[in-house]
């Protein structure tokens, strides 16, 4: 058992807990995020299965869509503490440190082509990583396919993500859909930085992929292992010790129904 601190009432520098509503012991301005709040688990115990299993519920299926930053630094009352609670999972999110996770992967070429089918793929797979991240910001090279994918996740879940544009007129090539669509993630961003000024030169791709690696704590990769712009971005990243989060197979895997066999 860890040490127990006893400090005053008003919250003054104690660590940000989980208290339960019958103990009295939540300082003032802590937040209720039991039943009933906005914060509260939509799954009960019995009815959905066991506390743990509720509990992970809530962590995959509703705490990646919750903003939790006005959660931050403060104190969170439910009915459950000392027993497990989902509001452990989000006391850890509204306090973690900024944590970077740039994306790199094969455009669509590679992925079986353009088609709206490989997209949901990639958007699904993106979504399912990030979801059980630690992610507060991510990093999107803006390609189409994976890159794209990992951006508009990003969106999706509510993580700020920085649109890093390899040089001016990234989209000047593409079909007008693609174009549309890009420009609607750019207008979504939380930051977008244009790396390399004029127009396409092959060394501007890897410049990009320099630029998002140094910038970001982890890289996820959609790579099959072949040559070219993704794996120059992962050998990069091994050089400099950045983790990477390979995520192909989650792609190549044969899938029955939506689920893994």
């Amino acid at each position: 058992m860890g040490h127990i601190l006893h400090e005053s009432k008003d919250g003054a520098h104690m660590k940000p807990r989980v208290h339960n509503m019958r103990a009295n012991t939540a300082p003032e301005g802590a937040i209720y995020c039991g039943r009933g709040s906005k914060w509260g688990n939509p799954f009960r115990i019995g009815e959905h299965g066991t506390r743990a299993q509720v509990i992970d519920r809530f962590r995959v299926e509703v705490l990646p869509k919750l903003d939790v930053r006005p959660l931050r630094g403060k104190h969170l009352v439910c009915f459950c503490e000392p027993k497990p609670c989902h509001c452990d999972w989000i006391l850890r999110k509204a306090n973690e440190t900024p944590f970077v996770i740039a994306a790199t992967g094969h455009r669509p070429n590679k992925l079986g082509g353009y088609g709206e089918d490989v997209q949901r793929r990639l958007f699904t797979i993106a979504r399912n990583y990030l979801g059980l991240s630690l992610a507060t910001r991510t990093i999107s090279g803006m390609a189409l396919g994976w890159d794209q994918a990992f951006a508009e996740a990003s969106y999706d879940l509510g993580i700020p993500f920085t649109a890093a544009v390899p040089f001016d007129g990234q989209d000047r090539m593409w079909l007008d859909d693609s174009r549309t669509h890009y420009h609607w993630l750019l207008k979504r961003a939380a930051e977008v930085r244009v790396i390399s000024s004029g127009a396409y030169a092959p060394a501007k791709m890897q410049r990009r992929n320099v630029w998002m690696v140094n910038m970001a704590d982890r890289v996820c990769a959609l790579w099959d292992g072949s040559p070219g712009g993704t794996g120059n971005c992962v050998a990069h990243a091994n050089a400099v010790g950045t983790p990477i989060d390979y995520v192909w197979w989650d792609f190549a895997r044969p899938h029955i129904d939506g689920v893994r066999p």
